[in-house]
């Protein structure tokens, strides 16, 4: 749904979950909020899935364009350097954030 753009239908259907302390659920609702407007709130939800789990691509990822909206290039760098040295040079999660820091635009 929230690939879809139905962000405050996930966010519902997200809020369902058994564990809300899955780094994958986490993560999602990061996206989602962070879609629908609500950054802060994402970026939250981003912070605590990497807390859980520190090899979360994905999740490092959408944080590392969360920053880029909020301005931190840098950051978003340094979050894009953490998936290369994570063994993720040859993800999504690496030339999705690549192309963010080219363009400017977030996915």
């Amino acid at each position: 749904m929230a690939y879809a753009g139905q962000y405050d239908n996930a966010i519902r259907v997200l809020k369902l979950a058994k564990n809300q302390d899955d780094p994958r659920i986490l993560n999602y609702l990061g996206f989602a909020n962070r879609k629908a407007g609500n950054i802060e709130v994402g970026m939250a939800y981003y912070r605590r899935a990497l807390a859980k789990d520190a090899n979360y691509l994905l999740a490092r990822s959408y944080y590392g364009q969360g920053l880029l909206l909020q301005g931190d290039i840098e950051g978003a760098r340094a979050q894009l350097v953490e998936i290369r040295d994570r063994g993720g040079r040859d993800t999504y999660a690496y030339s999705s954030l690549y192309e963010s820091l080219k363009s400017g635009s977030t996915y």
